[in-house]
């Protein structure tokens, strides 16, 4: 099925480059793939980057906030 682009603005500094709805679909997963490994490493850096500024948890603090208070 023939489809129209319409192009606004000045399009000589950019690159087009068309895909298929199935390279659309198999980029777009591995967008979102990349996006929760990035917020996986972010979450795993937490805890040293409050050990570097200074901030110190107990380890009851930490245990409550795992396992919730089940354990008293």
């Amino acid at each position: 099925m023939p489809q129209a682009i319409r192009l606004d603005g000045n399009i000589q500094d950019r690159e087009i480059v068309v895909l298929s709805k199935k390279e659309y679909d198999s980029m777009e997963q591995e967008n979102k793939r990349l996006k929760a490994e990035l917020r996986l490493s972010q979450e795993l850096q937490k805890p040293l980057i409050s050990l570097i500024n200074g901030n110190v948890s107990k380890w009851e603090d930490v245990r409550d906030k795992l396992w919730g208070k089940e354990y008293e």
